[in-house]
């Protein structure tokens, strides 16, 4: 995209390491989760410009207390959340429109701490919240010790943690929302490709389970919503698979611009019309060793295999509830002839 003429800049949350190698960004202004160096962030050098330089844990306390409900201690504006969008705003208001533009901006939150500013804290006290899904087979061996993960004094600590974790949600809907106001003021949102994804999911105490790690929807059903440039339109269906693979050919073929390399990327533009890519089914892979596994599923039947311990679980998407009840818990003929194929899909 440099290469190309893009303006290219980062801005939030990366997880690069190390952390200010350029990684290909004309600019970089970065917010990471736990930086080692006031000087590798911006953010915190923000936060010292504007009086805040003494706060240690700015984006909430980690440690024992990283699912416990918090509140930020930064105002509306300085948080995190904020200076990402306030950022991404500046830099749209600043460019000269002399060359096009590709802004990665990447938000911490709704990720724990759930450190959520305290004129947002409290949107969701009068809500009645849904209760927790229920296992009614043995969980996998990875899901059982993700339950550690959140230690909570009482039920109506949880209740808090949660109704926070929808406050972060609404925050950085806000902040989108100022992002998406100023490509409109600034004439630009007809012509500008918008793609709203993250990389997880969170438990969220559904199965007894919290944050990621796992190949349950909760965890890994991220969202995704694309808004093309007014003069495209997308070739997929709302309903059809689509993975992070995907962003990189969607980009390349939005901007007629050639990958550099003799290579088949892994993706499909959402504009292709030719869908080499199978978009009825979709096969996910994560870690390595014994916490690695793999999940296939074709929104009626999700099969997982763990590598660890061999185990599999097959789940009827179609049911309510529909993760609720490993069906091969039974030993049932059926349920072993309908795992088959996708067992040996994965396999291969």
């Amino acid at each position: 995209m440099n290469n190309a003429g893009y303006d290219t800049v980062a801005i939030g949350k990366m997880h690069f390491a190390p952390v200010r190698c350029s990684h290909g960004f004309n600019r970089m202004y970065l917010m990471e989760e736990y930086p080692k160096y006031r000087e590798d962030d911006e953010y915190l050098q923000y936060l010292a410009a504007n009086g805040y330089g003494n706060i240690a844990s700015v984006h909430g306390v980690r440690n024992y207390l990283y699912m416990r409900p918090q509140q930020s201690l930064l105002p509306d504006e300085l948080h995190g959340s904020s200076f990402v969008a306030d950022k991404t705003i500046a830099l749209l208001e600043e460019r000269d429109g002399s060359r096009p533009f590709m802004y990665w901006t990447s938000f911490i939150a709704p990720h724990p701490p759930f450190n959520v500013p305290a004129d947002w804290a409290h949107l969701y006290d009068d809500i009645e919240l849904p209760a927790p899904l229920a296992s009614k087979t043995p969980l996998c061996a990875i899901a059982e010790g993700n339950k550690a993960i959140a230690e909570f004094s009482s039920r109506e600590e949880f209740r808090r943690a949660v109704r926070l974790y929808h406050c972060s949600v609404a925050f950085v809907d806000y902040q989108i929302g100022k992002i998406i106001d100023k490509l409109k003021e600034k004439d630009l949102y007809d012509n500008t490709l918008v793609i709203f994804t993250s990389d997880h999911g969170e438990m969220l105490g559904d199965y007894g389970t919290f944050q990621k790690f796992l190949p349950y929807d909760q965890a890994c059903r991220i969202p995704f919503i694309c808004k093309p440039p007014k003069e495209n339109e997308l070739q997929v269906s709302d309903n059809a698979f689509i993975d992070l693979y995907d962003i990189l050919p969607t980009f390349l073929d939005i901007t007629q611009v050639s990958y550099p390399a003799e290579i088949k990327l892994p993706g499909e533009s959402l504009f292709s019309s030719e869908e080499k890519r199978d978009r009825n089914k979709e096969i996910i892979e994560y870690n390595q060793g014994n916490k690695r596994w793999l999940s296939i599923t074709d929104g009626k039947f999700k099969f997982n295999y763990f590598f660890g311990d061999g185990q599999m679980e097959l789940f009827d998407l179609t049911q309510a509830g529909n993760e609720a009840e490993n069906l091969l818990c039974d030993q049932k003929d059926t349920y072993t002839e309908i795992s088959r194929p996708y067992y040996e899909e994965l396999k291969n």
